[in-house]
């Protein structure tokens, strides 16, 4: 039988008197309005706004959800507080962790000044999937114990001017999968700030969402501040961090295809593994910007790509090991160009397999171009070029 929406008038009793709650069970299939002055209302079991109906709550609501609660949005929320009126999601148990909102399928929905706040489930405070375009600004998310601030996939989110803190795992991750007719995750994040987390943003590994973004901040990450791919980080604007646990950029691209600009970060940029050009691909490292490499790892070049590290006495570029291990350094084959000036080596230029591993290797190049720059040999070459190069 298909459910319904209950809503009972439930007297609960409290050590200070007598406090009435609006409890909210089942289905909600028609437009519905929440009103400040039947508050607080209480979310018990699975409420779903169903596909084509819409949840709307009046400034100064305040939502309460009880253990093992969940709000699920099929349809549409248009929750749009104000400064002096807010609007809170919130545990029902001060001293627990029951808020649980998930956008499922969710249309066109928006959150304003509102106040997100203490959950344990899995994903995070605000679930969106395979919704959009969903619309938050101006909005607080704070303690989570085993989850994210907000958890994106597949979905149309524009953020904006919102705090998260306190959150067990990351500020705010993206997944976006194309599968048959879902374009993946399209993503604006503007004036995000994320304080106590373990990575402030970060995009799963494999994924590629729209991202622009920019005014993001993140203080006392307990891991990399950032994670993403090198796509998304040519696209971040402002950026400010600090407490750092590690003290990197995190990317975990590997290979490039195309023309690319690393911009210069106060943070130097970790590949989580080997980094090929091919295919005539071009990279241009801002003066100042600093690559880390894993142990073994290298910068390849192939087949007509392209490399300008084009940095300054003040701004120098630099290429070094991202702890206390070795590099493979900076190999060019096949017609492969290379700019190296004003930039900064070390920690390669050491054997990986028993032969010879140069901190340059350069085989049949077009070009390499090399001035003001510092290369140590470590226990092999500093330079190593063979076959017909210019």
């Amino acid at each position: 039988m298909k459910r319904v929406l209950f809503v009972l008038l439930l007297l609960l009793l409290c050590s200070s008197g007598i406090h009435a709650s609006l409890v909210l069970q089942g289905d909600i299939s028609t437009n519905t309005t929440l009103l400040m002055s039947n508050n607080p209302h209480q979310i018990r079991g699975t409420v779903r706004v169903l596909n084509g109906a819409t949840l709307t709550l009046e400034p100064g609501v305040n939502i309460l959800f009880e253990e093992n609660s969940m709000l699920e949005i099929q349809g549409s929320i248009s929750a749009m507080g104000t400064v002096d009126l807010p609007i809170w999601f919130h545990s029902s148990d001060g001293a627990q962790h029951y808020t649980k909102i998930f956008m499922n399928g969710a249309e066109g929905s928006s959150f304003y000044k509102c106040a997100f706040s203490r959950s344990r489930d899995n994903y995070g405070l605000l679930r969106i999937e395979n919704s959009g375009p969903v619309n938050i600004l101006n909005c607080d998310f704070d303690t989570t114990v085993n989850s994210h601030g907000i958890y994106i996939k597949n979905s149309h989110v524009v953020i904006d001017d919102i705090d998260i803190s306190n959150v067990a795992h990351n500020g705010i991750q993206i997944e976006s999968q194309e599968i048959s007719e879902n374009t993946g995750s399209t993503v604006s994040l503007n004036n995000v700030y994320v304080d106590y987390c373990q990575t402030g943003v970060y995009v799963v590994q494999g994924n590629y969402p729209a991202l622009t973004w920019a005014g993001i901040t993140v203080h006392h990450s307990s891991s990399y501040p950032i994670y993403a791919n090198i796509f998304n980080y040519a696209a971040l604007g402002s950026f400010s961090s600090s407490w750092e646990g590690i003290e990197m950029l995190a990317m975990w691209e590997g290979y490039l295809y195309t023309a690319l600009t690393l911009p210069y970060r106060s943070l130097p940029y970790y590949l989580l593994s080997s980094l090929t050009l091919d295919n005539s691909a071009s990279l241009t490292l801002e003066p100042g910007t600093g690559l880390r490499f894993p142990q073994f790892g290298r910068l390849q070049l192939n087949n007509g790509s392209s490399l300008s590290a084009d940095g300054t006495e003040l701004l120098p570029i630099s290429f070094r090991a991202g702890g206390d291990y070795n590099w493979g350094g900076i190999v060019l084959d096949n017609n492969c160009s290379a700019l190296l000036d004003h930039c900064q080596f070390s920690s390669c230029g050491f054997p990986q397999y028993g032969s010879p591993e140069p901190s340059i290797s350069a085989n049949a190049v077009s070009s390499l171009a090399i001035s003001n720059t510092s290369i140590p040999g470590g226990s092999t070459y500093s330079i190593y070029v063979s076959g017909d190069s210019n």
